[in-house]
This record gives structure tokens, sequence and C-alpha cells, in this order.
């Protein structure tokens, strides 16, 4: 797609396409997308990758995360 005009119509909400590297900007989710946030007042169109965010709050609830995989801790199941 390097080289291509193109528009991506998606009802995937996993992230993925911006994960593979394609322009956020030339993509349009119909259901969402879970890894962005946006402003809870229509304010502006501006949407902020939440990665980061949902780890520390999944760690703040006692959970881990070691390799990239989610682990309950013993206790929690």
């Amino acid at each position: 797609m390097k080289d291509k005009d193109y528009f991506v119509l998606t009802t995937n909400v996993d992230h993925c396409f911006q994960k593979a590297g394609f322009d956020k900007s030339r993509l349009f989710y119909t259901q969402g997308d879970y890894g962005l946030f946006q402003c809870s007042k229509p304010c502006h169109r501006g949407t902020y990758d939440n990665e980061e965010t949902v780890k520390k709050v999944v760690v703040s609830q006692g959970y881990c995360i070691e390799e990239g995989e989610l682990t309950v801790p013993e206790g929690l199941t």
C-alpha cells in the first residue's frame, strides 16, 4: 500500500490496521477501535493510542503482564 492512494473502511475494532503500519488518517472504523481513546466531548477529531494507559489500569487491578501475556495472579481466579 506504500505507493497507493487508499482508504480503508473497516469493522475491525482491534487496532490491527494501525499496528500493521496503515496511516490512521486513511482509516475509518465503523464500530470504533479498542486501541484508541478519544475526547469524551466532541471538541476535536483527534484520537490517542491507549496501550500504555490500559496496561497501567490492568496492573493496578492486580493482574500481571509478562512477555506480552496477561496472567491472573493466584487468588484472583
